[in-house]
């Protein structure tokens, strides 16, 4: 056990996440009374960008049996029922943007505060609020993580109208993210689908862990376009 371990931040490792303008920590704590700070989390690991396309043939790859059979008997004369045309490829879909990202909460003063809250009210990021009341009764119904339908329509750029209206989500759980990544990456529009924290087996004098990793995957919300990426590299 120890009792005054203390952390001093790499310059240009820190990673920040927000939602709207606002650190979503900050928001957490409208919902979460056990959250009483603003962390520091720094990334510890390699970052790698999942960034896919599909392509399909022009022609289709079907060949004709007959015709391959008399080619090979009379070469030259009889055409094949295969064509060079057909390894031409075109465009079929593009992928969202994946990547995971490691990162390290630390005991600065308080390791319950600065490590255990912290990592668990992260982790609400990713999985659904439970609906406790419905209509004034108790209700058992989960709201979904992630965007909501008032989300969706003002990042297409359309009216939300009154979609919203009825919504009661805590935040807990929901809206387009935001991640700042040392000094180097913005990526906006983007949810978490991933939470694993590690705790560490040091523990301090009232046995909670100095340190936790938190392995974090993350998607956005848009397939991955040459806009998207222009806005990573313009967006710090």
């Amino acid at each position: 056990m120890i009792s005054d371990t203390k952390f001093s931040l790499p310059e240009g490792r820190e990673v920040i996440l927000t939602v709207g303008s606002q650190n979503v920590f900050e928001v957490l704590k409208t919902s979460n009374t056990k959250l009483v700070k603003t962390p520091t989390l720094v990334y510890t690991d390699d970052l790698t960008l999942s960034i896919n396309t599909s392509y399909k043939n022009l022609v289709a790859t079907t060949n004709n049996t007959l015709l391959t059979l008399l080619s090979g008997a009379f070469p030259g004369v009889v055409p094949s029922g295969q064509f060079a045309l057909q390894g031409l490829q075109i465009w079929e879909n593009t992928e969202v943007l994946e990547f995971s990202l490691s990162v390290t909460l630390y005991m600065i003063d308080d390791a319950r505060n600065d490590v255990v809250i912290t990592a668990l009210s992260l982790a609400q990021l990713c999985v659904p609020y439970k609906n406790t009341k419905e209509n004034g009764k108790a209700g058992y119904g989960l709201i979904p993580p992630g965007p909501n339908i008032k989300d969706v329509l003002q990042l297409a750029g359309l009216t939300e109208s009154n979609v919203d209206k009825n919504d009661n989500r805590n935040f807990a759980n929901g809206g387009l993210l935001s991640i700042q990544i040392g000094k180097f990456m913005k990526i906006e529009n983007i949810v978490i689908t991933k939470v694993e924290p590690t705790f560490s087996s040091i523990l301090d004098e009232d046995y909670n862990p100095v340190s936790c990793t938190l392995s974090i995957d993350f998607r956005t919300v848009e397939v991955v376009t040459t806009n998207m990426l222009q806005n990573m590299i313009g967006g710090l």
